[in-house]
């Protein structure tokens, strides 16, 4: 069962489910509408698991080559446009300087290197979007830096 649809650039098609043990979700088709149709990576799932375990972080993907090469052609492809700032004001520029993934590393991995992931119900979704870095803090609940303690209680009479 495969049901395709596409408008606005955004393409559904059906799901079905990964392996048994697994309950991710996997793609029947390959392309749809001129567009690779995502499935889940299980060997790259693996990987970055073992990735931070090993190392606590996924600073290694982060700097590998083909992170790098697909981070820059997704900038490319949005003219460097960041698309939150893009959508609150279509007539103001701001620079994408990040690639943020929809579907954070820590939770599913196999989407890590995929333009897109698909959900359950099968609509297929933009995982790798550009943002200015202030976007990019704003989607993770970064918003400016921690704010410093002020000091209420005078050590002295004197303040200098």
């Amino acid at each position: 069962m495969l049901h395709v649809s596409c408008y606005n650039r955004i393409v559904h098609c059906c799901v079905m489910r990964g392996p048994a043990e697994d309950a991710g979700p996997l793609c029947v088709a390959s392309e749809v509408m001129g567009v690779a149709v995502p499935v889940y990576d299980w060997e790259l799932h693996r990987r970055l698991n073992e990735m931070r375990e090993r190392y606590g972080n996924h600073r290694r993907f982060y700097k590998s080559a083909t992170w790098r090469r697909l981070r820059a052609r997704v900038l490319e492809e949005f003219h460097y446009e960041s698309q939150d700032e893009l959508r609150e004001s279509p007539a103001r520029y701001v620079r994408a300087t990040c690639v943020h993934h929809d579907r954070f590393i820590d939770k599913w991995p196999g989407w890590a290197l995929s333009e897109f992931w698909a959900d359950d119900e099968g609509n297929v979704h933009r995982n790798l979007i550009p943002l200015s870095h202030d976007a990019h803090d704003k989607r993770h609940g970064r918003i400016g830096a921690r704010p410093k303690e002020r000091v209420t209680d005078a050590v002295s009479e004197e303040w200098w």
